[in-house]
């Protein structure tokens, strides 16, 4: 009875761990545009094949690419109510080839994202950076990534330990935090932000800290029955990787996000770039603006949510894209900087 009891609490509690990533929409069709082209492609990485778009400029050859990474969740190439592919169409507009991918066992790919370590996540990036550097018209020695939320802890594994052929970083709304302190960080800030009182706040971050020892300690039977998917991540340190991201870095965050608190994260980035002896990093934020960078009053998940209901258009706060778009331009020497 003491190990059915036990395992419906284990299943209790992973289930209220979820991230709070928001609903996927539709994947967006395939077409040409008068600045690009869109194409589906697969790309078997040895361990798995992973379905993406890539969206190819028409007006440059060869050209400069960059791979999206996507946040947590069951992630596609044009998750977050299109956010990925609204990013990927800017830039291939600007003459950048983008590589937007479905997550292992979401879409078109293979294999189990709830069961993936964070250095299977990097080397699947990895793996992308070689397919992209094999493509007639793309600029092998022009390659770099965006990553958004929890790609943003992937994005500078890949270059510390999976590939030396990255060229620059995009980190949006990264994380310097442990994957253990980001959750409740989170868990803080948004029930703040849901106007709970200091006693309530208090109440239930104790509660999901009590939670995440709990996972802490059925770790490797957890991992064995694949029980959650945090029960593979919840010790990343990122700090090991940021710590040896040398190359060119654009860390951007948002004001109102509640997933990663600018005045949080940001300390920790600069501290680990710094200790990188990484000269050539940006840090911006942007005001009032959520953790998907779109306009917003308070910035919380609930929020975000009554915002985008009945619509699948995305639109970003001002400045959003056009600052990523110059500074990637930079990067390649490109004329549309």
């Amino acid at each position: 009875m003491r190990r059915l009891v036990n395992w419906i609490l284990l299943t209790l509690v992973l289930a209220s761990c979820g991230s709070a990533t928001p609903p996927l929409s539709s994947p967006a069709p395939d077409s040409d545009h008068s600045a690009f082209l869109s194409a589906d492609v697969t790309i078997d990485t040895g361990a798995v094949t992973l379905a993406g778009t890539l969206l190819t400029p028409l007006d440059e050859s060869p050209a400069p690419a960059v791979i999206i990474v996507p946040g947590s969740g069951a992630a596609t190439r044009n998750g977050s109510w299109n956010m990925y592919r609204a990013i990927g169409e800017y830039l291939a507009e600007r003459g950048i080839a983008v590589l937007l991918y479905d997550k292992r066992g979401v879409g078109g790919s293979t294999g189990d994202w709830e069961s993936e370590t964070f250095d299977e996540r990097a080397q699947d990036v990895a793996a992308l950076v070689k397919y992209l550097q094999s493509r007639d018209g793309i600029d092998p020695n022009r390659i770099g990534l965006i990553g958004h939320s929890q790609g943003a802890y992937i994005a500078p594994l890949v270059v510390a330990k999976f590939s030396s052929d990255v060229k620059f970083v995009v980190m949006l709304a990264g994380s310097g935090e442990k994957v253990w302190d980001q959750i409740l960080t989170n868990e803080r800030a948004e029930s703040i932000g849901n106007d709970l009182s200091e006693n309530e706040v208090d109440e239930k971050v104790s509660s999901l800290e009590s939670q995440l020892r709990f996972i802490e300690q059925v770790q490797s039977p957890c991992r064995a029955l694949k029980a959650h998917y945090l029960c593979f991540v919840i010790d990343y340190d990122p700090a090991s990787a940021l710590e040896k991201l040398t190359i060119p870095t654009l860390a951007l965050y948002a004001e109102l996000d509640t997933q990663v608190p600018p005045d949080v994260n940001i300390p920790l980035v600069e501290s680990a770039l710094k200790t990188a002896g990484n000269t050539d990093y940006i840090i911006h934020t942007f005001e009032q603006a959520n953790h998907w960078f779109a306009p917003a009053q308070i910035g919380t998940t609930t929020e975000m949510r009554e915002l985008m209901k009945g619509g699948d258009s995305y639109e970003f706060v001002p400045g959003f894209l056009e600052m990523i778009g110059d500074w990637i331009a930079k990067q390649f020497d490109h004329p549309s900087a």
